[in-house]
């Protein structure tokens, strides 16, 4: 292990024999205490083989833009061993097990602030096998011959 503050890999989001199985956030880690310098820090990696994919919805119940409320939620998902994609609807987690998932939905769930929080999660935990969300994506769009999409997406505008 390398003791110290390092500059390592500036290109965030890229493997570093720094940061582990994590990744980098940033240039600066402090790896004495495994934590961060300048608030940038090593991220968690992905998980070593997927077995469980979830659909996670938290917001706040209340009148007006949830946007920061979603944000902290996603955020707090960096602190663990998950990948996640965030879509309009939701965010999509992996993990390598049931209870790492769990942690993260944990976490989401306590940084949104508010009187009531709404929690949604749909669960696949794959017992028997592995495989990424995006390899179930390919298999559908395999069957269909092509992207999963419509050809026309909407835009802002309309």
């Amino acid at each position: 292990m390398v003791h110290g503050t390092h500059l390592v890999d500036d290109r965030a989001g890229e493997s570093n024999p720094v940061c582990g199985r994590g990744v980098v956030v940033g240039a600066l880690v402090d790896t004495n205490i495994g934590s961060t310098r300048g608030g940038v820090k090593c991220a968690p990696g992905p998980p070593a083989a997927v077995t469980v994919i979830a659909f996670l919805s938290v917001a706040p119940v209340r009148e007006g833009s949830m946007a920061k409320d979603v944000a902290r939620a996603v955020a707090a998902l960096d602190d663990n061993p998950v990948t996640y994609e965030t879509s309009p609807m939701g965010t999509t987690i992996e993990a390598a097990d049931v209870s790492d998932l769990f942690d993260a939905v944990k976490a989401a769930h306590r940084a949104v602030e508010g009187d009531r929080v709404s929690t949604v999660l749909k669960i696949d935990d794959k017992r028997a096998s592995d495989g990424s969300a995006a390899s179930k994506v390919d298999r559908v769009e395999d069957a269909l011959g092509r992207p999963a999409r419509s050809a026309a997406q909407p835009t802002d505008e309309t």
